[in-house]
């Protein structure tokens, strides 16, 4: 092998790898093997040395014994110098009651095996210690022994070794690696845009294609198949940029596109001294078009909405959307406010005319919050941030209409985190509890149940309305363990009341759209009911008629499995909704509630009266009860009665009251009722 090839091979990294990992494995298996036969060759010297030992034993301590008992001291030196001339034997000496007695050689090696050998006498049938024998052996020797064998074979080993991984080195080189390099070579200089130069090794052809050749097919198939993906890239360039700035579904420009376009409006109006109307814009009620008619007639109406809009602007201006149901709208060189109300007039025009989606006409809305530049703020993610404020605040106040924004809308929503701070901590620190309603019969006025009434009161004492943190409590997801502990406070609480006598007694809970998607919902319903001991048929369930409209197969398969835990299910505020007879066929609902908004004006409304008697009837039909809710006149009262109403509840009976004053009235009617039944 000439010095060239060698450091030609060298230069290798695979084959310098190679050749490390073979000298690293093969010193592994030669360390290994050395130390198998040099422990094997230590444990046959320890047995030599044992022997030794077995052989002082049984050949010169009887005579030493005999030696010692007749006080022959120069036989006693001769016999220890004679062990001495044993191999490994460095030391032996007799000790006579606990002295001295003699001695031969030195102890002084740092490796050694002592043994002691009693000297005992028979005289006169009476055998007496006499004395001790110790002998030291010394391992030295045998240490440095092996040390040198280690040596020896370790270096004939490595050299070998050595030679055969050089030798193999140099061939894998030769039949690999320089192969390897002038592949790797000839990539790094290819030039994607000329023509393919087709790459050939340097070696005979062989019969049968090996890896290498393998290797050179796929480099040259590689060259073919990059330069038409080059050609297929330089063709899609104008799709890569609309998909990096352009909404997939719509076509409109995406967020990424739509901040550059805001910076730049921005930039203008800045040294134009114009305004900058940003408007945030979602669609109302989007949800209930997924959950109904499928997200293909989601993106459907999506689409037409983008379409309108875009039909809505002026040149220049732009309009983006930014993610699910929300768009954003960019109107530059702004001269002043009554422009930018047009402008937003006209966005919300283009939702008057219906979408017709599979035939059917779809009827949708836009809230839309308005933000100014520089008048509001002179920073794109306040103005942002500013704009969604104001959405916000439209969604609030009944949706369908668009709000500028004001600093008091920050206050607002500022104010909604605290509560959300607030809310957090409030079931914790045990600020909420409840109160009941009672639910009475419209012909013996007698009470028949309870509806259980969230209520809070904070650290304070203040008490804040349900209608200002329960929508929060479903936003943000607390409605669920919140509802939770309802239900089992509800439950405890009608258990005292059957304990106290009132087995008849029922209590109602509201259910929220967010806790009756619980996948755990069923099994909290059940364990509040096994935990408290309640008969199930004593605990009914509200739920609105929007629930009943998400998700109907799974809303079916929920009810069917709370029917199953023996609840009643009832429909709360029934009419107000998208009340169909569809689903009071096909849920297992028990009870209808007639919402408050048509008992009202009852008595000077026939409208209302139509509405509830047509209710009644159809609840008669269908084999369900019915009950009214927000009866506060007799008048009221007497109608429902007429229209054989089954309940009611409301402010002419009583207000919703603590667990205490339910039980005032409960035994109250408890006395009245033995009256009357009380011998005349």
């Amino acid at each position: 092998m000439s010095r060239a090839t060698l450091a030609h091979s060298l230069k290798s990294p695979l084959a310098r790898r190679l050749i490390v990992a073979m000298i690293l494995f093969s010193a592994s298996i030669t360390l290994v093997a050395t130390a198998i036969q040099l422990y094997q060759e230590y444990r046959n010297d320890l047995d030599d040395v044992e022997t030794q030992f077995q052989q002082i034993g049984d050949v010169h301590l009887p005579t030493l014994t005999q030696s010692l008992w007749a006080t022959n001291d120069k036989e006693i030196q001769l016999q220890l110098d004679g062990m001495l001339r044993m191999p490994n034997i460095v030391y032996a000496a007799v000790d006579e009651t606990g002295r001295l007695h003699t001695q031969a050689g030195q102890r002084d090696t740092a490796h050694v095996i002592e043994r002691r050998y009693a000297l005992r006498h028979e005289h006169l049938g009476q055998t007496r210690a006499i004395g001790t024998l110790t002998v030291v052996a010394s391992l030295d020797t045998i240490y440095a022994q092996l040390m040198h064998e280690a040596i020896q074979v370790l270096l004939n080993n490595a050299l070998r070794t050595f030679l055969v991984a050089l030798f193999i080195f140099v061939l894998f080189h030769r039949l690999v690696t320089r192969h390897l390099v002038a592949v790797a070579d000839h990539l790094r200089s290819a030039d994607p845009t000329a023509p393919v130069t087709p790459l050939a090794l340097a070696r005979a052809p062989t019969s049968t294609p090996d890896e290498l050749d393998l290797l050179v097919a796929s480099a040259n198939n590689m060259q073919i198949k990059t330069r038409a993906t080059l050609d297929a890239l330089r063709d899609s360039e104008a799709e890569l940029h609309r998909l990096a700035y352009y909404d997939s579904l719509t076509g409109l420009p995406n967020r990424i596109l739509f901040n550059e376009r805001l910076h730049e409006g921005l930039a203008s109006a800045r040294r134009r001294n114009r305004l900058v109307a940003l408007m945030l814009l979602d669609l109302d009620r989007f949800k209930v078009v997924n959950d109904t008619m499928g997200h293909e007639a989601g993106d459907c109406l999506l689409r037409v909405i983008a379409a309108r809009l875009q039909h809505s602007t002026r040149d220049g201006d732009t309009v983006s959307r930014l993610g699910g149901d929300e768009f954003a709208l960019v109107f530059t060189d702004v001269g002043e406010l009554g422009h930018v109300a047009r402008l937003a007039q006209k966005v919300l025009s283009q939702f008057i005319a219906p979408v017709t989606i599979d035939g059917r006409e779809v009827f949708t809305s836009a809230s839309i919050g308005i933000a100014l530049y520089p008048a509001d703020t002179e920073g794109t993610d306040s103005l942002l941030k500013f704009a969604d404020s104001a959405m916000y605040h439209a969604k609030e106040i009944g949706r369908n209409n668009y709000q500028f924004y004001s600093h008091d809308m920050t206050a607002t929503v500022q104010a909604r985190l605290r509560l959300e701070t607030d809310l957090r901590h409030a079931l914790d620190n045990h600020e909420f509890f409840l109160h009941y309603q009672p639910q009475v019969d419209t012909l013996s006025d007698r009470i028949t149940g309870v509806e259980a009434l969230l209520r809070w009161r904070d650290p304070a004492g203040n008490s804040i309305a349900p209608a200002q943190f329960i929508p929060l409590a479903e936003d943000t997801g607390l409605i669920v363990p919140i509802g939770k502990w309802v239900l089992e406070t509800a439950c405890a609480q009608l258990r005292r009341w059957h304990d106290a006598g009132h087995g008849e007694l029922t209590v109602s809970v509201n259910v929220a759209s967010r806790q009756f998607r619980d996948p755990a919902f069923t099994d909290t319903v059940g364990q509040a009911i096994a935990s408290s001991g309640i008969p199930p048929r004593t605990l009914e369930l509200e739920i609105t008629e929007s629930i009943l409209l998400e998700h109907s197969d799974d809303t079916l398969r929920t009810l069917n499995d709370l029917k199953k835990t023996g609840v009643t299910l009832a429909i709360d505020d029934f009419g107000t909704g998208y009340s169909s007879l569809s689903y009071l066929k096909r849920f297992p609902i028990d009870r209808v509630k007639i919402d408050q908004s048509f008992v009202r004006d009852l008595a000077d409304d026939s409208d209302d009266l139509a509405i509830v008697r047509a209710i009644v009837a159809l609840a008669r039909a269908m084999r369900l009860a019915v009950i009214a809710e927000g009866v506060e006149t007799e008048a009221q009262l007497t109608l429902l009665r007429r229209e054989d109403c089954h309940q009611y509840q409301g402010y002419f009976f009583a207000r919703p009251m603590d667990a205490g004053s339910i039980d005032g009235c409960l035994q109250t009617e408890t006395l009245e009722s033995r009256r009357s039944n009380a011998p005349g």
